[in-house]
């Protein structure tokens, strides 16, 4: 039986169960006989070794409790094409008809809706998971990504994208205390309401990882617009942006409490919260994607699964391994 066992696993050789049989003078049968054997007592013991990078998406599973993970080869200059196009593929395999999907800001987010082929889904519902009020573009804000992921459907398919039309936040102090207290009444009203806690309660979340530790325009463009600092927020320990909040380095969301430049933020955008985000994330069914590739995000999604501001992550095989290689 063990020599029987060594000449068929032997994988230098590759010997077939009739090769096998002549080799030992015997019947064909019996050698298939004497393998069942041989893992019977144990003498065989098979397993299973997945592609390598299957592993690493287990591994990322049980090393961060997510519900998926899905991790592409690429180098870092072509990150956020290798993980758009995943995502792509991933929300494909995911969606059904009838369901609701919270968009939120990331470029990895507009390149997953540039890779999707017209869509074959039925009455999808398109929300932004945020609205701000600036008036400098340099990416495709929430509402524009809702838009643009219209055109991806059928015109009998019934889908329907949903937008939060708030005027461009003025410079004078003065103005802005009355620009404030006119998005607190926008948000009483009874059908912008309703809109929002549609948003919050989305089936699938799509949403990009900023890094606060490289240069990025958009990033700047942002923050120039509502006159905070980088070097300000990142004093305050800040080192990741999800949906236009920021959090530390142990995933705690910072405020205007922890983080006094964040009182420029307050009264001047509407968005799904990042306690918003753990909560969903824990929700039974419902799937919190984030989108992230490229080394130099590594801080900021490490600090983003201890937040748990998501359940499934779509990365590349660099992020992934320095993700693990701290576990």
């Amino acid at each position: 039986m063990v020599r029987c066992a060594q000449l068929y696993y032997d994988r230098d050789q590759e010997l077939s169960q009739a090769e096998v049989a002549t080799r030992l003078n015997i019947n064909p049968t019996k050698v298939s006989r004497l393998l069942r054997q041989a893992q019977t007592e144990g003498v065989v013991r098979v397993t299973i070794e997945p592609p390598r990078l299957q592993r690493l998406e287990l591994e990322l599973m049980d090393a961060f409790g997510l519900k998926d993970a899905v991790v592409v080869p690429s180098g870092d200059a072509k990150a956020h094409d290798a993980v758009g196009q995943a995502g792509a593929d991933y929300f494909v395999r995911i969606a059904q008809d009838d369901i609701s999907i919270g968009l939120a800001p990331g470029y990895s987010v507009q390149r997953l809706i540039d890779f999707l082929d017209l869509l074959p889904f039925t009455k999808h519902r398109l929300y932004p998971l945020s609205t701000e009020s600036t008036s400098v573009v340099r990416h495709f804000y929430p509402t524009q990504l809702a838009s643009l992921m219209m055109t991806k459907y059928q015109q009998e398919s019934g889908v329907s994208a949903y937008t939060y039309r708030i005027p461009t936040r003025p410079e004078s102090k003065e103005r802005l205390d009355k620009y404030r207290t006119f998005l607190e009444l926008i948000l009483q009203d009874g059908l912008f309401k309703r809109i929002v806690d549609q948003a919050r309660a989305a089936d699938v979340f799509l949403m990009g990882v900023g890094a606060l530790n490289q240069p990025d325009p958009a990033l700047e463009a942002f923050l120039e617009s509502y006159e905070l600092s980088l070097e300000e927020l990142i004093s305050c320990g800040a080192v990741g942006m999800i949906n236009y909040q920021f959090y530390d380095d142990e995933g705690r969301i910072l405020t205007s409490a922890s983080c006094p430049p964040l009182k420029a933020l307050e009264g001047s955008m509407i968005c799904v919260s990042l306690d918003g985000f753990q909560q969903a994330a824990k929700a039974f069914g419902r799937s919190i994607i984030a989108l992230a590739g490229a080394s130099y995000k590594l801080q900021a999604v490490r600090a983003a699964l201890k937040g748990r501001f998501f359940n499934v992550l779509v990365t590349d095989v660099n992020l992934a391994e320095g993700l693990l290689a701290r576990v």
